[in-house]
C-alpha cells in the first residue's frame, strides 16, 4: 500500500472515529443544546422588552377641510410660500406635525418622537417604549396639545392679518382726512383772496358813488370771474400759477358797490362742500373704509371654521389604532441559542473524548 492510499485510510478512519464518537456523545450534545436554549429563553423572560409604538396621523377629509380653502387662499393660515403649495387640509397636517416634532425636540412630551410623512395627506408616528398601553395617556396629551397649539396659531394668524389690514385702512383714512384738509385750506385762502380783491373794488366803487353798475360791465366781468375761479382751482398745484390774481376783479368796480358786497355776502355764505369737488371723493372713501369690509371678509371666513373653539381639529387620529411592535428578536436569540449549544456540545464531547484517551 502506498504512502497516499494510507493517508487516505487513515483519514476514512479519523471521520468514522469522529462521527461514531458523536453519536455515542450525542446526549451529551443535545443536553448542552437545550441548556443553553433553555438559558436563552430564561434571557428572553428576564431581559427588558423594547417596543415601538405607532400611530397614523390623516389629514382632515374634504368634507371638513373645505371649510379652510378661503383662508388659505387669503394667506391667513400661514404666509409661507412653501406651505402654500399644500391645500387647507396638507397644511393643517404639516402644522400639526411640526409642532409634534417641536414638543419631542423640546422633551416637552418625553416620547422621543419619530415622524415619518407616508403619504401627502397621511403621516406616521412612532416612539420607543417598554411599557405597551402605558403611554396612551401621554400620546393623548401630546396630540391635544399639539391641536391646541395649531388653532392658537392660526387665531394669532387671523389677529395678525386683521390688525394688519385695520392699520392700513387708518393710515388710508388719514392721509385721505389730509388731503380733505388741504383742499379745504386751498379754497378757502382763494376765497379769502376773492373777498380781498372784492372788497377793494366795492370801496373804489363807493369812491366814486358808484351804487349799481350797467348790465353789460357786470355780465362781463361776472364770466371773467368764473372762468378764473375754476381755472384757478383746476390748477392749484401748479407753482407758477399766481394765487394772488384774479382776472376781471380790476374792473370789478364797474358793478357798484351793492352788487359786490351782495356777492361778498353770498360768497361768504357758500358751503364749502358744494365747491369743492374733490370732497365728496374724498368722503365716499373714507365712508368705505371705515366700513372695514376686508376685515369683515376674513372675520366672515373665520367664522366659517372651528377657528378658535373647542372644535377645531387639524388632523384625524384614532388612538385605538395604536400599534405595539416587539422589537426583542426572539426567533434570532432561540436559533442562536441552538446553534451555540450545539456547538459547544461538540466541543465539550470532543474535549472529554481526549481526555480519556490520554487516561
Amino acid at each position: 500500500m502506498t504512502q497516499q492510499s494510507e493517508q487516505y485510510y487513515s483519514d476514512e478512519i479519523d471521520l468514522a472515529d469522529l462521527i461514531r464518537a458523536l453519536w455515542q456523545g450525542k446526549w451529551l450534545v443535545i443536553g448542552v443544546t437545550l441548556a443553553t436554549l433553555a438559558l436563552g429563553i430564561a434571557y428572553l423572560m428576564i431581559a427588558p422588552k423594547s417596543y415601538t409604538a405607532s400611530l397614523n396621523i390623516l389629514a382632515l377629509p374634504d368634507s371638513q377641510a373645505d371649510v379652510y380653502i378661503e383662508l388659505h387662499e387669503a394667506e391667513i393660515i400661514t404666509a409661507d410660500k412653501k406651505l402654500l403649495k399644500s391645500d387647507g387640509k396638507q397644511l393643517l397636517l404639516t402644522l400639526f406635525v411640526e409642532d409634534l416634532k417641536t414638543q419631542s425636540d423640546e422633551g416637552v412630551n418625553g416620547l422621543g418622537l419619530s415622524i415619518a410623512s407616508v403619504t401627502p395627506t397621511q403621516s406616521r408616528l412612532s416612539f420607543p417604549t417598554q411599557a405597551p398601553g402605558q403611554l396612551t395617556q401621554t400620546v393623548e396629551d401630546a396630540l391635544e396639545l399639539a391641536n391646541q397649539n395649531v388653532n392658537q396659531q392660526l387665531e394669532l394668524n387671523f389677529s395678525r392679518h386683521s390688525n394688519k389690514l385695520a392699520a392700513n385702512n387708518t393710515t388710508a383714512i388719514e392721509a385721505l382726512d389730509l388731503e380733505r384738509q388741504q383742499a379745504i385750506v386751498l379754497f378757502k385762502a382763494k376765497q379769502d383772496q376773492q373777498i380781498v380783491a372784492l372788497t377793494e373794488q366795492a370801496q373804489i366803487a363807493r369812491t366814486i358813488d358808484l351804487d349799481v353798475g350797467s348790465f353789460t360791465s357786470y355780465f362781463n366781468i361776472e364770466t371773467n370771474y368764473e372762468t378764473n375761479y375754476e381755472t384757478n382751482y383746476e390748477t392749484k398745484t401748479n407753482k407758477e400759477h399766481n394765487t394772488n390774481s384774479f382776472a376781471g376783479t380790476e374792473a370789478a368796480y364797474l358793478k357798484g358797490h351793492v352788487v359786490l358786497e351782495k356777492e361778498i355776502e353770498l360768497i361768504q355764505s357758500r358751503k364749502i362742500e358744494d365747491f369743492i369737488p374733490d370732497l365728496a371723493r374724498i368722503e365716499f372713501l373714507q365712508a368705505e373704509l371705515l366700513k372695514n369690509k376686508e376685515v369683515k371678509s376674513i372675520e366672515m371666513m373665520l367664522a366659517k371654521t372651528p377657528i378658535g373653539t373647542d372644535q377645531f381639529s387639524a388632523a384625524v387620529y384614532n388612538l385605538d389604532t395604536l400599534v405595539y411592535k416587539n422589537n426583542t428578536k426572539t426567533s434570532l436569540i432561540l436559533a442562536l441559542s441552538i446553534v451555540l449549544g450545539g456547538m459547544l456540545g461538540i466541543f465539550v464531547l470532543l474535549i472529554r473524548n481526549v481526555l480519556i484517551k490520554q487516561d
